[in-house]
């Protein structure tokens, strides 16, 4: 601000001003939350972050036209139930394996497939592991037959999908190699929540992968590499707020700088 207008903002002043946006936007981010639990598929994550040198947790919940971030002290289930009670009965949750977003009320559930690919790199690459081949290879396959299913693909008994699922059972249903750490403990994972593997081809609208999400939420990491940490509470919330509302209207095609000065007009005018 100095280099352009020669005046000097105190942090003080700077604070103010983001608060002063973020109570003018607060009635927005509370209707994409809302638009959120109303959604037909929803991603989630979440990520480890610093406020005034004590661990917190940012959270997300995305859709295609929203994002709704929200920090929290904890990486718990109390933090889902804190912000969505009911749950999203309606939706099909997409999310990483974290014990937490799998005990989320859903309609249903569709892990990411990213993630466990990633688990198998591993195998395969440190253990040569045969089994981790295989069901990376099937993994590939199902992404692939995603891409070219068409809509009525979705609704039809498919015959390629039936194949995809009958591959998944037998290799689940292998004896794997116990001396490998960890593989043991990916198998039983697949095996526990074999039903969240595979949603994504019955649904059109339901991703393979937790992408979105993570994209949502990569905004926080690169605002701690600027600035180390958020100093406070209230600071971390200030961007929470703003960050899921430009987002929000970055994804609906909309100019959020035009919208939040408009917002924040509205709020005073109103005051």
């Amino acid at each position: 601000v100095h280099c352009f207008t020669n005046i000097s903002l105190s942090q003080g002043t700077i604070h103010n001003m983001l608060d002063r946006v973020a109570r003018s936007m607060t009635p927005v981010y509370e209707g994409i939350k809302k638009d959120i639990l109303s959604a037909s598929t929803v991603g989630a994550d979440e990520t480890g972050m610093k406020v005034n040198d004590k661990n917190h947790w940012a959270w997300v919940w995305q859709t295609l036209k929203e994002t709704f971030i929200v920090i929290s002290k904890s990486r718990g289930f109390n933090t889902i139930e804190e912000n969505f009670p009911d749950g999203f009965p309606n939706a099909i949750y997409v999310s990483d394996s974290l014990s937490a977003q799998l005990k989320v009320e859903a309609r249903l559930h569709q892990l990411c497939l990213a993630h466990i690919i990633r688990e198998l790199n591993y195998f395969i690459d440190k253990h040569q592991s045969s089994w981790a081949t295989k069901m990376k290879a099937l993994l590939k396959s199902a992404i692939a037959l995603k891409n070219r299913m068409t809509d009525d693909d979705y609704t039809d008994d498919y015959p390629e999908r039936n194949e995809v699922i009958e591959r998944f059972t037998k290799l689940i249903e292998e004896k794997i190699n116990d001396q490998i750490p960890n593989q043991s403990a990916l198998h039983k994972r697949l095996i526990k929540h074999q039903n969240h593997m595979f949603n994504f081809l019955y649904h059109l609208d339901v991703p393979f992968d937790n992408n979105g999400s993570e994209r949502a939420i990569r905004n926080v990491k690169v605002k701690q590499k600027v600035s180390g940490a958020f100093r406070s509470e209230r600071g971390a919330e200030i961007f929470a707020i703003i960050r899921s509302v430009v987002d929000t209207f970055i994804k609906r095609g909309r100019a959020p700088l035009d919208e939040i000065i408009f917002a924040v007009n509205l709020a005073t005018a109103v005051k």
